[in-house]
């Protein structure tokens, strides 16, 4: 969280290849906005990669 809770940073680490995976949040409502951030990114990402994220 930035100053002031105005910002984010989200990291994803798949821990078996350290592929690091890293996007700031849109500003606005913080758990539909991140949920929905989330579902983009892990659509992008290979299937054996979700596997093992931490």
């Amino acid at each position: 969280m930035g100053k002031g809770n105005k910002s984010a940073i989200v990291s994803l680490v798949e821990r078996s290849s350290r592929f690091l995976v890293a996007f700031v949040l849109r500003p606005g409502s913080r758990s539909g906005n991140t949920r929905d951030q989330f579902i983009e990114v892990l659509g992008v990402m290979p299937a054996t990669l979700r596997r093992t994220l931490t």
